[in-house]
């Protein structure tokens, strides 16, 4: 079983390794009074962009020294940037936004290693 192994159906969400005890029981499918099911789409939207935008070019960027910039209007765009702020203040926040969402983003994004990207983020969500 791959170690990035995410199932998705509309009843059975899982994320990581599903080794007992490995990883929040949520993500092995089991039932949450915390997680619900916006919780867990916005994973998945986090987890491919994470895959698809980032994880793949990390290494350079780290040894670059810098990034491309779009990474932030992409991530914007994805509804990851920006969740933190009322839509009226140009955010991008899940329909009923918890505090979840945010710890959520962070997990996803600690996952390629690369610290600057969860520096940036939080400067940005701070502006």
């Amino acid at each position: 079983q791959s170690e990035h192994h995410l199932t998705m159906s509309n009843t059975d969400w899982k994320f990581g390794e599903q080794i007992p005890f490995c990883e929040p029981y949520w993500y092995q499918g089991y039932p949450s009074p915390y997680y619900n099911e916006g919780h867990k789409q916005f994973r998945a939207t986090c987890r491919k962009f994470v895959e698809e935008e980032i994880k793949p070019y990390v290494d350079e960027w780290i040894e670059a020294g810098t990034y491309p910039l779009d990474l932030h209007e992409k991530a914007y765009k994805a509804g990851i940037q920006g969740l933190i702020y009322p839509k009226e203040h140009g955010g991008t926040p899940p329909e009923n936004y918890d505090a979840f969402y945010e710890m959520i983003m962070v997990d996803e994004m600690a996952r390629v290693g690369g610290g600057s990207i969860l520096g940036q983020n939080g400067i940005n969500s701070m502006a």
